[in-house]
């Protein structure tokens, strides 16, 4: 499938902005508690990120509509990019999966989501050894609470 590259910088810059808004408003506030001890909030560090976030990509996505009227304005042909629409489906799948971690990890547990998503993700990136697939979906989230839990003393969800 072939799009503009002024298009695809458009949409991209509108997804960043939505996704900052998400985070900023709706995330943020219902997982990072607003407790200030030391005379910082903790959301501070990540509000802030997503400010940014926003305001890079308002500018994107401004200086593409700039680009693209001063392109048209001067008769030049924009560059056409090629969208691999089974890459682009394993993007999508990774920023689900992204999501339905955040989701879902404080209601089931770490160890049981992790290994969901970690075996689903290598089925669909085409392991197809069934062994490895499972003893990597135990081995791998249990090694990282035990390291987390016990030797750093940190509390899992």
């Amino acid at each position: 499938m072939k799009i503009s590259q002024n298009k695809a910088t458009k949409v991209i810059a509108v997804i960043l902005l939505a996704l900052s808004m998400l985070c900023y408003f709706v995330i943020c506030p219902k997982y990072v508690p607003d407790i200030t001890t030391f005379g910082v909030s903790p959301r501070a560090i990540p509000n802030f990120c997503f400010i940014v976030m926003a305001v890079l990509s308002v500018g994107l996505f401004l200086e593409t509509h700039f680009k693209e009227r001063s392109e048209k304005k001067h008769g030049t042909e924009p560059k056409m990019i090629d969208i691999n629409l089974k890459g682009l489906a394993l993007v999508l799948f990774a920023f689900g999966t992204m999501i339905a971690y955040q989701l879902v990890v404080y209601k089931v547990g770490y160890i049981i989501t992790v290994a969901v998503i970690l075996a689903g993700s290598m089925l669909i990136l085409g392991q197809k050894n069934k062994i490895v697939i499972a003893a990597c979906a135990v081995l791998i989230p249990v090694a990282y609470y035990c390291f987390f839990t016990y030797l750093l003393k940190m509390q899992m969800p």
